[in-house]
């Protein structure tokens, strides 16, 4: 699980979202706050469109 974490993670680096800062460790142990930073991060990209 951590493997895919990190893969989605690097993605949304690609796409230009500021998610680097989260460690994947916290997702797959499913910390609330890590959880929430990547999905603002996801609400704020595209909340314009």
């Amino acid at each position: 699980m951590v493997h895919n974490v990190t893969l989605a993670l690097d993605l949304l680096n690609d796409l230009g979202l500021k998610v680097s800062s989260i460690d994947p460790q916290d997702i797959v142990s499913q910390d609330v706050t890590a959880t929430l930073k990547v999905l603002y991060a996801l609400f704020k990209k595209h909340k314009g469109k």
